[in-house]
Order: structure tokens, then sequence, then C-alpha cells
């Protein structure tokens, strides 16, 4: 064996050492400091930022491109449509929820915790909930996936219960079945089969759209 071999195998020990080591510090009753709770006024004001940048002087390709979306109204709209659709009314609704561990940490890659647009939790399932549009970069939203995705899976097996993310997209009548779509199903092909993850499309004329753009002057 090599120089470059003995150093592979050693950083390949280490590595395992530590995860090992991770998981034998978690205590027997760590379901109890993982919990959900709002998230802070400065976090939702950043998320916030992110998405007003992202959206920024772009609009839905429609006769009313020229628009743009006031997130707060177009992310509520959005909810509101899932929740009577489903009929979700009798649970309590989190908006702007955020997954905190207060004691210990269950990821060994980040400790830090994204935000979801709402979180509903009924009898058979904790539903974590995002809305997004289909103008936002493609590569964006798939990363902001992937991460919400596994925290939600740890979060899902720490608890012992069953948790997902329903992601609703909203688009324009003319895109229904967008790119952004097909493209985001593809790629969380195995979130979605396991029940992890749920896509829901609906269309700007779905909403009460008038609701959902900034009064321009």
């Amino acid at each position: 064996m090599d120089n470059n071999e003995k150093d592979m195998k050693r950083n390949e020990n280490n590595s395992q050492g530590q995860i090992n080591d991770t998981a034998v510090k978690l205590p027997e009753n760590l379901s109890q400091f993982l919990k959900v709770k709002p998230a802070e006024k400065k976090e939702i004001e950043e998320k916030e930022y992110v998405s007003e940048t992202l959206t920024k002087e772009v609009g839905f390709r429609s006769d009313i491109s020229r628009k743009r979306i006031d997130i707060r109204k177009f992310k509520a709209e959005g909810l509101n449509k899932y929740i009577d659709d489903y009929k979700l009314h009798q649970y309590n609704l989190i908006k702007n929820a955020k997954i905190s561990m207060e004691v210990y940490e269950i990821d060994p890659i980040s400790s830090y915790y994204p935000l979801f647009d709402g979180y509903i939790k009924t009898p058979k399932n904790d539903i974590f909930i995002e809305v997004k549009n289909n103008i936002e970069p493609l590569f964006y939203i798939k990363d902001r996936l992937y991460f919400m995705l596994s925290k939600i899976y740890y979060y899902g097996i720490i608890k012992n219960l069953n948790a997902s993310l329903v992601l609703i997209l909203i688009t324009t009548k003319e895109d229904k079945l967008s790119k952004t779509y097909y493209k985001v199903n593809r790629f969380f092909e195995p979130a979605i089969t396991s029940g992890l993850l749920k896509i829901i499309e609906y269309t700007v004329d779905e909403l009460e759209s008038s609701n959902i753009y900034r009064d321009e002057i």
C-alpha cells in the first residue's frame, strides 16, 4: 500500500470515527429536544429578502408579467389554497416554522435549520410546507429542497413519526405542468416514491391572483 492509499484509508477511518462518535453521544430521549416553532422575525425577514431578490423585476410569463409579486401575499394564498383543498382547517398552522434542536445536534453536517412557509401536525403526519413559483432559478429550488428534505428526514427518524414536505409550485396557466415541475419530480423521485416529498402545482388563476401582486405606482 503506497502513501496515498494509506492517507485515504486514514481519512476514511477518521470520518467513520467521527460519525460513530456523534451517534454514541445522542441520548435516548433525544426526541423531546426536537421541536417545531415559529421562526424569529429577523429570520423571516432574511428569507423574504432572498425570495424578493430572486423574483425582483421578474414575473410570470403572461399578460401580467410586469407586476411584481408580494412574497407574503403569494405564500399566504398558496397555503390557503392547499388547506382548503385538503380540508386541513381543523389543524393548527404554524407559519414560518422552524425545526429547533434545543440541546443536541442531529445533523453531522450542518447545524443550520431552514424556515418552512408552514407546518401542520395531523394524527398521521407532520407536514412541512414550502411555496415556490416556477420563475425562481431551478438550481436554487433544488438546493433548498434537498436541504429541507434532509432535515425533515432526520426529524422523522428521531421523532419516530411520518414527516413529509409538501412543495406548492405556482405557475401561470400557460406553464401548467411546467419544466420546473418535471425536473423537480425527476430529481427527487426517490423522495416522492417514499412519501417524503409531495409536489402540488397550482396556477395563478386558481389563487386569488389579485392578492399576490404589489400595488405598483
